[in-house]
């Protein structure tokens, strides 16, 4: 699956940027920072969950907490940025 998304992903920017030029309303770099925008907004988002998840086993799961639970904030970060890869 990921790699038919890494296929489609160099025909699907190429057709958005064709289609804001054509459209006057829209400008090519809003297309942009929108695009910066919702992939901060995600990478903020998984950041939260790793970091609600590993408080979560800290408090709640003494015995056996999750495996992640000893993750630095760096490596929140990484596995943030890296998602569902």
């Amino acid at each position: 699956m990921l790699i038919m998304l890494g296929l489609q992903l160099p025909g699907i920017r190429e057709t958005s940027v064709i289609q804001a030029e054509l459209d006057p309303s829209v400008e090519t770099w809003m297309l942009f920072v929108a695009v910066f925008i919702i992939y901060t907004d995600l990478l903020l988002l998984r950041f939260s969950w790793l970091w609600l998840i590993t408080r979560f086993s800290r408090l709640l799961l003494k015995k056996r907490p999750l495996q992640f639970a000893s993750y630095t904030y760096r490596e929140l970060w990484l596995a943030s940025f890296a998602g569902v890869r």
